[in-house]
């Protein structure tokens, strides 16, 4: 849940929402290393203090990651993990994307997109992206 810049954070009820519809639509498990809200439910919690080697070694072992414009997006991609990446519009995809075969970049196409702005803007339209995105993405990744 969590990235280098606050202002990429998604919605604590979007994240509840996607992992519901993970677990009870696909009946997968979710494994959530969630150091900004600390209380998603329906998910078996990582805790947020583990180091970084045993962060990696989780990972790899993941069907599927999903997260944010951040460092686990791109260490999943490396290994060669599918992964849907709710992104931020202060960064340009095009140039910042986590390189994999198997990645899907969930935006908000606006106007002022990617702005380039070190702390974005007040309202951020950028993230009011849809759990429902999110999740046809996760569908199409999982091959359902």
């Amino acid at each position: 849940t969590g990235a280098g810049n606050p202002k990429k954070y998604w919605k604590k009820e979007r994240w509840q929402a996607l992992i519901d519809s993970i677990t009870s639509g696909l009946g997968y498990k979710v494994l959530a290393y969630d150091p900004v809200y600390g209380d998603l439910n329906g998910c078996i919690k990582i805790d947020s203090l583990i180091s970084f080697n045993v962060f990696a070694a989780a990972l790899k072992r993941a069907r599927l990651f999903i997260g944010l414009d951040s460092l686990p997006a791109h260490l999943a991609a490396s290994f060669g993990i599918p992964a849907v990446v709710v992104w931020c519009g202060i960064n340009d995809p095009v140039k910042w994307r986590p390189v994999g075969t198997r990645v899907a970049i969930v935006k908000k196409d606006l106007p002022c997109s990617p702005c380039s702005l070190k702390n974005g803007c007040a309202n951020m339209g950028c993230m009011d992206i849809g759990a429902g995105e999110c999740f046809e993405q996760v569908k199409g990744l999982l091959r359902f």
